[in-house]
């Protein structure tokens, strides 16, 4: 068995790998808000509402593919290869099962909808589910040895040949047909990527007793998955069934404005966390000091640009996707609300997961799930800036405060450290958002003025944090992050990843 790293060197080789993926995920970002600006003026808000209608069905039946395999890999301090090609052929039995049941469902679909176009749609996602699911042990393999330049290099690829696809198709005039297929050309991109990165092959299927204990791991994380899947598509069943398609492709484009350039800037910071916060447990010191640096380094990152957008929001969905789209302006500030909190949030599932707490994490999720459905119901009676409205207002004030109260009910990080590193942010955000209101008042709406806002805003939070004894230390772990992208610890950090903790699961260069 390997040793584990010193905590130091742990904590650099994460870094590192946060750098790779963060350089990654900034490349995706920028592709994936040029293609809804571009997409936005090519395609049509109903068009969007359809796909948005489909998507819930499919994830919510998907998720019973995913139990928690691929997390339980990353976590476990000891992995043998056939316990890995053991979870391997199961998750592809559970994967074709999935398949079988989308097809089915989507009669049930067009019923719910009173929509007949989304049966076709759900009966090509019912293809695209096992392809999908044929990477998640080699994606697994990759995080775990800590491969961050493979897996950056697999999420950019797969994000232009899903992009590309889609706006030549969307050209050509072939409409939700566009998004749909683009959505399969990325997964087949994805697998084919991964497989070849991981050089990893299942042996031939056998009984494994030790699976038991992955599947009650995975159990956990199931009931999370499902609630989690009830708390971010409730909104858009809700808008789908008492709206129609043209208020849920509206909704639909706010969220992911919103959603995707956030869940993009957190994956390579979650991907480096959770291997990291799983190896320093034992050392309760080292890991509370690690998540408070992340959890500052979240909420510096992103809160400065969710207060620009909500105090500019009719400016920035003019800007971005024209003026045929101004409908959308409620909806996306509602939405940049619960942006403010939602990078944070998401470093929740850190905690639980490396504290191997997943059970717990799945009753939490639930009662989030609870919130948002009654928060989404009261909200839909104002309309669909209503539904938003009201997810924005539960999520901040309720389900963030809950959520956080029980991860440090027990553990390495306590209640006080969380309220110490939040307050100066809390603060910080105040005096952004005076700013900006002084910005408002004074018409400055256009472009460069929008700009503008954006660097007083993050300014705003840079200075402060000087000021701030515990976030001095982050803006230097933010400059070290930018200069090693730059790929100057790229080959350490690929080297020294490969094994963590790996029984005689091999090394990929040995495979070679």
């Amino acid at each position: 068995m390997l040793a584990v790293p010193p905590a130091e060197s742990l904590k650099r080789r994460s870094l590192e790998g946060a750098a790779v993926m963060t350089a990654s995920q900034i490349v995706r970002i920028v592709l994936q808000l040029g293609s809804q600006i571009v997409l936005a003026r090519l395609l049509y808000a109903a068009d969007f509402g359809l796909l948005a209608m489909v998507m819930p069905m499919v994830s919510f039946i998907q998720i019973f593919a995913d139990i928690g395999f691929a997390q339980g890999i990353v976590q476990r301090a000891e992995l043998t290869r056939a316990r890995v090609s053991a979870l391997f052929w199961l998750n592809l039995a559970l994967s074709l099962i999935v398949a079988l049941l989308v097809a089915a469902s989507g009669p049930i679909a067009v019923w719910i909808y009173h929509e007949p176009r989304v049966l076709p749609v759900m009966l090509v996602f019912a293809c695209i589910v096992p392809i999908g699911a044929l990477q998640v042990l080699p994606n697994a393999l990759l995080t775990r040895q800590m491969r961050f330049r493979a897996l950056g290099l697999t999420e950019v690829a797969t994000s232009l040949t899903s992009i590309t696809a889609t706006i030549v198709l969307a050209l050509h005039g072939w409409g939700v047909w566009s998004l749909v297929y683009g959505q399969l050309a990325g997964a087949v991109v994805s697998t084919a990527i991964n497989w070849l990165a991981c050089r990893w092959l299942p042996s031939a299927p056998r009984r494994f007793s030790g699976l038991l204990e992955d599947v009650k791991f995975g159990s956990g994380l199931l009931g999370s998955n499902l609630a989690v899947f009830l708390i971010q598509s409730g909104d858009n069943m809700i808008v789908g069934i008492t709206t129609g398609t043209e208020a849920l492709g509206l909704y639909d484009r706010s969220y992911r404005l919103v959603a995707q350039p956030l869940g993009q800037l957190v994956a390579p910071i979650g991907r480096v966390a959770v291997p990291l916060l799983a190896r320093l447990v034992g050392r309760p010191e080292v890991y509370a000091r690690t998540y408070l640096d992340l959890f500052r380094a979240l909420a510096l990152l992103t809160m400065p640009l969710m207060l620009v957008c909500i105090f500019n929001a009719d400016a920035v969905i003019t800007l971005l996707f024209g003026p045929r789209w101004a409908a959308a302006a409620p909806v996306f500030g509602w939405v940049c609300v619960g942006g403010l909190t939602s990078a944070v949030y998401g470093s929740i599932a850190w905690l639980f997961i490396s504290q191997a707490r997943t059970h717990e994490m799945m009753r939490m999720n639930l009662v989030v799930m609870v919130i948002s459905f009654v928060s989404f119901f009261i909200g839909s009676r104002w309309g669909v800036a209503g539904v938003a409205a009201g997810g924005a207002i539960g999520f901040v004030l309720i389900a963030t405060p809950l959520n956080f109260r029980a991860v440090t009910r027990v553990g390495p990080i306590a209640r006080r450290d969380i309220a110490f590193a939040a307050a100066p942010i809390a603060i910080q955000a105040l005096i952004a958002g005076l700013l900006l209101v002084m910005q408002r008042k004074l018409g400055w709406t256009g472009p460069t003025q929008l700009l503008a806002a954006l660097g007083v805003a993050y300014l705003t939070f840079a200075v402060s944090a000087l000021l701030v004894p515990g976030q001095r230390k982050i803006v230097g772990h933010l400059v070290d992050i930018a200069r090693m992208a730059r790929g100057v610890a790229l080959s350490a950090s690929a080297k020294s990843g490969r094994n963590t903790g790996v029984d005689d699961l091999p090394d990929p260069e040995q495979q070679r």
